[in-house]
């Protein structure tokens, strides 16, 4: 049977740039117009049939799609180029259905100038073919991660992968000036995607995601529909999709570097082989298509002139552990082959968990592992020498979650500009000494009895206004007991109306016991004098520990609520900051701020080099590695 000529395959074209961007865009929207005419066409054949013959059962729904395997490799593109064909094939997937349409499968734009703008465009087309792209080929192109903007789109790339379900390499070799970056935002994405279960050779002909009947995505609703998992295993309905389901991810000659390596070890170390990521089916055709495919799933070689030892070393440390943890030796031969014995419960156990039955000494898994931690500390202080803590998203949030928290309650950080605004501002509290002299000195204090005595005599002379009786009566109600003595209980009987007035402007005399009395000049608080004198009392008293006042803790220059104090925090750090952070490395940061005993476990690190003190801090709060719950 002859093979069947691809439409899409621009290789031997010799438009280049801008135009030939222009023209597979066309071609593209092109071919999705006449699919949907063909498709209303039939429509209306069949419906004028049922028409004639209205007894003819209805026949079945018209399906067409188009699958594309797009090839325009080193046509020199540059991003204007690569706008134009993603404009095309954009339009062209969003007018697709689930039944009648385009379906991209295979993506190679390799030797085309393009840069991470481009990436980012091409993500929204990544997020219409989500459900049917295989794979996709960027490699000896010129993208870059080094500035902010540069981050951010590859950011929003990396994002586009999650709705992959099918995608199953991807090939970013000879870009080789990726950089560190790169690596970091890939580690921290794949981190913090969901874990999904390994493809088992049990199950191999029915787990494959083709046995679904529909896939779709659209425009308007990015949520993968899935219309039937009859054919799945009830143990493996489980939808693999984003970078974790990717089984080859190759970064050949990338640049790396030590920071690089860094990261990207703590993928190697937590990704699949990608015996257990695609089936027999699947693995064949990515190998017939490439057959220089790397069999360990993730390809770093050519990397060797950029590479110190201490990177090669890492990569090496994260390889030795996942093979230990994933596969081991003759077992994973055994799996490989079918030679293993599959009937037996526990190896079927182990390898649906992705392990081999064989499992190495824990000893010597917790070695690798401790070699492992050694080499990554080693680079991890180098790069906090050489290029500061604030390199690194996770570290500079962390410490900026630490320091502001701080700030907010010991008022330690804030700057002097912003206390000059503050009429009246007292210093921060690391200078205030905790003692009565603090609040009122003895002279003030003999001071301010006597002006307690002179207002309390003033006021004892002043005509007292008394109030009508509708409203005494509300003041009562609405103030139960507030401001009495416990011996008192406040009732209208208490109050008698003066025989001298009536009418509306009818009032109240007080009338009543000692108590009452008493009541009254307890309730004479409108001196400013005696205010002062009282809350100065009161707050020896809670420093004494006498008293307790449950709405204010005088050892925080803030009494924010918690939650407001940590939604301010998040409001100031940038977006890429707060997704670095999980819940509980956030609550850490937080506390570790608040509580006045790392004050003194940071007065002990001193004597140590300020990268080590910055290092130690990170360990304490469990902030040094992304994806730390």
């Amino acid at each position: 049977m002859p093979i069947k000529s691809n439409k899409f395959d621009f290789t031997n074209r010799t438009s280049r740039g801008v135009k030939i961007g222009q023209i597979i865009g066309h071609a593209l929207e092109k071919e999705a117009d006449k699919i949907l005419k063909d498709a209303t066409k039939h429509s209306q054949q069949t419906k004028d049939k049922r028409n004639a013959q209205a007894s003819s059962p209805q026949g079945d729904a018209y399906t067409h799609i188009s699958h594309l395997d797009i090839r325009a490799p080193s046509k020199e593109l540059g991003d204007e180029g690569c706008f134009a064909l993603i404009e095309g094939l954009g339009a062209a997937l969003s007018n697709s259905t689930a039944r009648v349409g385009l379906a991209l499968e295979d993506l190679n734009l390799t030797n085309n100038n393009i840069t991470t703008a481009a990436l980012k465009r091409l993500g929204s087309v990544i997020r219409l073919a989500g459900p049917t792209l295989r794979s996709l080929n960027l490699s000896s192109n010129h993208v870059k991660v080094g500035t902010a903007q540069e981050a951010q789109d590859w950011d929003d790339f990396l994002r586009s992968l999650e709705g992959c379900t099918r995608l199953r390499k991807i090939d970013l070799s000879g870009n080789v000036s990726l950089g560190s970056k790169a690596m970091e935002i890939l580690a921290r994405l794949h981190v913090a995607s969901d874990h999904i279960p390994p493809v088992t050779r049990i199950d191999t002909s029915e787990t494959s995601i083709a046995t679904t009947d529909v896939i779709r995505r659209t425009s308007h609703d990015s949520a993968i529909k899935v219309q039937s998992f009859e054919k799945v295993p009830l143990r493996d309905q489980t939808l693999r999709a984003g970078l974790r389901s990717v089984a080859y991810i190759v970064l050949n000659d990338t640049g790396l570097d030590d920071c690089g390596a860094l990261w990207l070890s703590y993928l190697i170390e937590d990704h699949f082989f990608p015996i257990q990521l695609v089936d027999d089916l699947e693995s064949t055709r990515i190998d017939t298509a490439n057959p220089a495919t790397p069999t360990d799933g993730i390809e770093w070689s050519s990397n060797e002139t950029s590479l110190g030892k201490d990177g090669i070393l890492v990569l090496k440390k994260a390889s030795v552990l996942r093979e230990q943890l994933l596969k081991d030796g003759d077992a994973y031969d055994d799996i490989s082959t079918d030679t293993q014995d599959q009937n037996a419960p526990d190896a079927e156990l182990a390898i649906s968990q992705g392990r081999s039955t064989n499992i190495q000494d824990p000893a010597s898994e917790e070695h690798e592992s401790r070699l492992l931690r050694s080499a990554r500390s080693k680079i991890q202080r180098g790069i906090m020498v050489n290029s500061g803590a604030s390199s690194v998203d996770l570290w500079r949030a962390a410490l900026q979650v630490v320091t502001l928290s701080r700030m907010f309650f010991m008022g330690i950080g804030v700057p002097a500009s912003f206390r000059g605004h503050v009429h009246n501002s007292r210093k921060p509290i690391r200078y205030v000494v905790y003692s009565e002299d603090t609040y009122m000195s003895r002279s003030a204090l003999s001071e301010n009895k006597t002006v307690m005595r002179e207002s309390h005599s003033t006021l004892r002379t002043k005509k007292i206004r008394y109030l009508p009786l509708r409203e005494t009566e509300e003041i009562f109600q609405s103030c139960e007991g507030e401001y009495l003595p416990p011996s008192i209980t406040p009732t209208v009987a208490a109050l008698a109306p003066n025989p001298r007035s009536n009418g509306r402007d009818r009032a109240l005399k007080i009338h009543g016991t000692q108590e009452i009395t008493e009541a009254i000049d307890q309730l004479e608080v409108q001196d400013s004098n005696l205010f002062l004198a009282y809350q100065k009392k009161r707050s020896r008293a809670l420093r004494a520990g006498s008293a307790i006042d449950p709405y204010r803790d005088e050892t925080r220059a803030s009494h924010f609520p918690p939650e407001l104090t940590k939604y301010l925090i998040r409001s100031v750090l940038s977006l890429g900051e707060n997704d670095a952070l999980t819940a509980g490395q956030f609550e850490r940061a937080y506390q570790w701020g608040c509580n006045r005993t790392s004050l003194q476990k940071e007065l002990e690190w001193l004597k140590d080099h300020k990268s080590i003190q910055i290092m130690r801090l990170l360990e304490t709060i469990d902030c040094m590695e992304y994806g730390r719950a």
